[in-house]
């Protein structure tokens, strides 16, 4: 089984109403980010 997975991580800080879309302020600045590849 092959699985990929990423995490990323914004170094923007905003508040987000109930049911907000957070899309609505991007582009983001991104602090970091990783992926992972594996396969079992």
């Amino acid at each position: 089984m092959k699985l990929l997975s990423f995490d990323i991580e914004i170094s923007d800080i905003f508040e987000l109403d109930k049911y907000e879309d957070m899309e609505k302020y991007a582009p983001f600045h991104r602090n970091r980010g990783q992926t992972l590849n594996c396969e079992f």
